[in-house]
């Protein structure tokens, strides 16, 4: 290929190109080559988050360089994104062979399950055991693909590998109703008929119909009585006509374990991982309600907003999910202050699904809006229609506790300490409201001993908790033991990182212990996401300390 003759055009895409080569020198030789324009222009439109049209000139240049493995990864995150199956397989196969992309073999591997690819599916275990970082995972896999051939599983019952222990604990269940060992897998569920994570809950959910479908109605009616409503409980554990076998498909196994990684990436700060194993979850599983949420949630941090609420708008009313999805949408809608459309969800919701969790959400969804009185009417309908129907104290406390916040919002402070003194007697194991009580009574000055008590319950409940230390650490400080105020601040602060209101703390404590250079640290930390009132006194704290 011959040199280009750079055009004002060929300029400007060069000067998009400038900053993509500084990242990434190996792309360097697209200077030369004719096809500097598509590459500038592929990446300009993801600059611009047109992923689209990223991915359809990405895809031209895979075409003309079929073995390139920068450009294969190009469109592989282009396709993962816009949820182009067809795509990400295509890039995935040219980095596999590169060795590039780890998450390329769990897709192959899916994508060959679905397709009964026995061939390409032990091509995909080989790469596994050479390095991969899902190489942990291979016993399973090996295991599934068992199932899907018709054969024993064969999974450990004592698995070494603790990452993989850890991981798959719901995935004997899975694989004893994927193979019609119906007693075995009954007996896999019973530990997770009282676990609350949500691969418990998923668990249930897909197991009840399998049941159902096998004449077992009363155990598929035990399995998701109290986790969804009674419409849909019945809906689960009754056997439909169409159902066609009562066996578990491989891929709703695959995919369970997918959704389970790809929450954990999520909450261990990796989403863009996150959202790779969602995105396969939900291509072999697409009525999983399961893999669409999480999707979605990837989706939101990944800033795809509108593709998130399209990927939730495809969980029907019907859907064990839809309360789960809604209740996403509606917070996504309150933290984009696109408030009018959250409280007309959230309204639309509670009347479709009448429960008390659901009018909880309204009324939290109208307090982040500012609708205090609408909120505290809410609120109070909860605590009145939840102590007619004795519901347990713990929810009661909830209820309490969420009238007192808008109460004292409102700026009935003695009313406000009632209503919490209430829910304290209700759930006396609740931190936060604990901790409500307790630092509010500091900022009021009232009965210092009796907050810090307060205070110091609510941290051997939830030592974890930034917020909690934070506010041990200031009643500390506010009785004069520095010493011990700087231990409990400095914990919140390491935990919450750039806080305003506890670096401002720490540094007041700091100050007041004689440590002078650490007080101005913090205060500087604090001032970063300072503003008006706040940036103006944190910087009179840093000019002139607290002794003037």
């Amino acid at each position: 290929m011959g040199r280009i003759i750079l055009t004002c055009k060929n300029l400007c895409a060069l000067s998009a190109l400038a900053a993509l080569l500084v990242a990434n020198p190996a792309l360097a030789f697209y200077a030369e080559d004719e096809d500097i324009d598509a590459y500038a222009a592929a990446w300009v439109a993801k600059q611009a988050e047109n992923e689209s049209a990223a991915a359809a000139r990405y895809l031209a240049l895979l075409q003309k360089k079929p073995a390139d493995p920068a450009i294969a990864e190009a469109l592989w995150e282009s396709a993962i994104k816009t949820g182009d199956r067809a795509n990400a397989i295509r890039a995935a196969k040219v980095l596999e062979l590169n060795g590039v992309s780890v998450e390329s073999s769990l897709l192959l591997f899916a994508d060959a399950i679905q397709k009964k690819d026995w061939k390409a599916a032990e091509g995909v275990m080989a790469s596994l055991s050479e390095g991969n970082n899902y190489a942990f995972i291979a016993p399973l896999f090996r295991s599934w693909l068992n199932v899907a051939q018709g054969r024993p599983h064969a999974f450990p019952a004592e698995v070494e590998n603790p990452l993989l222990g850890f991981y798959s604990g719901d995935q004997p269940a899975y694989l004893n109703l994927a193979s019609g060992k119906f007693e075995q897998a009954k007996s896999d569920l019973r530990p997770f008929l009282t676990l609350e994570a949500n691969h418990s809950l998923d668990l249930r959910l897909r197991a009840a119909p399998v049941f159902a479908g096998i004449g077992n109605r009363e155990f598929a009616l035990q399995l998701v009585t109290d986790i969804v409503p009674e419409d849909i409980a019945e809906m689960l554990s009754s056997p439909r006509p169409s159902q066609k076998a009562a066996t578990l498909a491989p891929e709703e196994g695959l995919a369970a374990i997918y959704v389970r990684l790809a929450e954990a990436l999520i909450e261990q700060g990796a989403p863009d991982k996150g959202l790779i194993l969602a995105r396969i979850a939900s291509w072999i599983a697409p009525n999983n309600g399961a893999a669409k949420i999480v999707l979605a949630k990837s989706l939101d941090i990944a800033g795809a907003k509108n593709a998130a609420r399209g990927v939730r708008a495809q969980i029907d009313q019907k859907s064990p999910y839809w309360a789960r999805a809604a209740i996403a949408e509606i917070q996504q809608l309150s933290g984009d202050m696109r408030h009018k459309e959250a409280i007309a969800l959230a309204e639309r919701v509670a009347i479709q699904r009448n429960s008390p969790e659901l009018s909880l959400l309204l009324g939290q969804t109208l307090e982040s809006a500012g609708e205090l009185e609408r909120a505290r009417e809410t609120f109070a309908r909860l605590i009145n229609t939840g102590e007619a129907a004795r519901v347990a104290p713990q929810r009661l406390a909830t209820y309490y506790f969420s009238l007192a916040t808008i109460t004292h919002k409102q700026g009935q402070w003695r009313a406000a300490r009632s209503l919490l003194e209430k829910g304290q007697v209700l759930d006396p194991q609740n931190a936060y409201l604990s901790n409500y009580l307790g630092y509010t009574m500091l900022e009021q000055g009232e009965d210092l001993s009796k907050a810090l008590e307060m205070l110091r319950r609510a941290y051997r409940l939830a030592p974890e908790s930034a917020a909690i230390a934070d506010s041990l650490g200031w009643g500390l400080y506010l009785t004069g033991d520095y010493k011990n105020a700087i231990y409990y601040l400095e914990k919140s602060a390491k935990a919450s990182g750039n806080d305003l209101v506890i670096n401002e703390h720490l540094g007041d404590a700091y100050w007041r212990a004689g440590r002078k250079v650490e007080a101005r640290y913090a205060w500087r930390i604090a001032a970063l996401l300072a503003e008006g009132n706040d940036a103006v006194r944190l910087a009179d704290k840093i000019n002139l300390g607290l002794d003037s």
